[in-house]
């Protein structure tokens, strides 16, 4: 709700017609009006050597700054007038999104979103909703074989999309879900009622919204105005208006379903921001999905898996490329480094107080890219505590060492 009480509400994707009323924005600048030919407002992936020389996150030392095996980086705003809908306006809104992407343990299914939502305006935004919208379509879901169910587990701010019959070529359809791992604070100085027939309950100023709305709809029925978008994620019925905040009748009748699962009311002040993080899950089955959940949940709640700074990743160009994934890490991580030219070469791993633990390589290598793999032992095979250890790599070319993370 704007400084004139208007219900404004600006889409990021429509899943009616697949549009979205964000555009891409320069990461510095904030520029909209030069997307198509700003080649710096785009995704980037640490992934992609251009992207990360390129990478906007940066530290002190001009390092891009890079937390897990897969990092995504963008920023949007609604500021661009083009991508508005019909009879939708600006409402002066900007978005970093991160995401995060782990090839180990319990993160092999998940992927994590994080969403700074910046108020660029000189107002004060009050009653303010935010929510990921899904259509998850698991399998054919054309003509008659639409058959998708829904469901939420409120406690957990967990959403659930699935569906219980057979899909032809598929051992098991799975489950798809996302949580909210941290949620805007009710800063409204009242205390948030959630009305549901069945999980209405209240949230005290200062404490986290959560899931707050969870509304199930399709093609047929999807809001397409911003006062029937506004009412839904309130969490009413905007076609009879009947307030009802969790729509828990989705597990019951398969269809072509797309959810919303919003989080609100909270207010954002001019130049403030809020943020938002979730995680995108897959599982074979119910038990499977909680059990990822509740893993997102406590990995999200003990920093990620770091307790300080993210791990700086050098520059591609440099020399001796001394980098090593995952950092941090719980089983192993692999070290890689590159020699320009042939010699003696070693490589240690040294604990916090620089007491040689382990010798991973010390021999004549010739010139090119090498690797070697860390399983958190020392030289006598015993395995280490938790904690940060430094990995040492001596060249006739010269020196580097970076920073390991070991986490249990």
């Amino acid at each position: 709700v704007d400084a004139l009480d208007s219900m404004r509400v600006s889409v990021g994707y429509n899943p009616n017609s697949a549009g979205s009323e964000l555009g891409p924005a320069n990461p510095y600048t904030w520029d909209w009006a030069n997307w198509a030919t700003d080649s710096v407002s785009r995704v980037y992936l640490s992934t992609d050597p251009a992207d990360l020389e390129a990478w906007p996150l940066r530290d002190g030392n001009n390092d891009p700054v890079v937390l897990s095996q897969q990092d995504g980086y963008a920023t949007y705003s609604d500021e661009n007038p083009a991508f508005h809908f019909s009879g939708g306006a600006p409402i002066g809104l900007r978005f970093r999104q991160s995401s995060y992407a782990w090839n180990d343990g319990n993160n092999n299914d998940i992927v994590y979103l994080r969403f700074t939502i910046i108020n660029a305006t000189a107002d004060s935004l009050r009653g303010v909703y935010a929510g990921p919208c899904f259509d998850a379509d698991i399998g054919d879901e054309s003509g008659a074989s639409a058959n998708d169910r829904t469901d939420i587990d409120y406690t957990r701010n967990l959403a659930v999309q699935y569906q219980a019959e057979p899909e032809p070529g598929w051992p098991v359809t799975g489950q798809f879900g996302c949580s909210y791992l941290e949620s805007p604070i009710n800063n409204t100085g009242d205390t948030v009622w959630v009305n549901d027939n069945q999980y209405g309950h209240a949230i005290p100023p200062g404490a986290p919204l959560g899931l707050t709305a969870f509304k199930v709809f399709t093609i047929a029925i999807d809001p397409t105005d911003d006062s029937s978008r506004y009412y839904t994620m309130q969490g009413y019925n905007y076609t009879t208006m009947v307030m009802d905040a969790y729509d828990e009748t989705g597990a019951v009748t398969p269809g072509d379903k797309r959810f919303v699962m919003c989080s609100g009311p909270f207010h954002i002040g001019p130049g403030d921001s809020t943020r938002i993080t979730v995680a995108i899950m897959a599982a074979a089955d119910r038990a499977a999905l909680l059990a990822l959940c509740d893993a997102a949940q406590a990995f999200h709640d003990g920093g990620m898996g770091v307790a300080f700074r993210p791990e700086h990743v050098p520059w591609p160009d440099r020399s001796l490329k001394l980098r090593h994934s995952p950092n941090p890490f719980t089983l192993s991580t692999e070290i890689s480094f590159q020699t320009v030219s042939g010699g003696p070469v070693e490589l240690a791993v040294y604990n916090g107080i620089g007491q040689r633990v382990r010798t991973l390589v010390d021999r004549e290598l010739g010139p090119g890219l090498h690797a070697a793999r860390w399983d958190g032992r020392n030289d006598a095979g015993r395995q280490l505590a938790a904690g940060v250890y430094v990995c040492r790599l001596q060249t006739v070319a010269g020196t580097a060492a970076k920073r390991m993370v070991l986490v249990k």
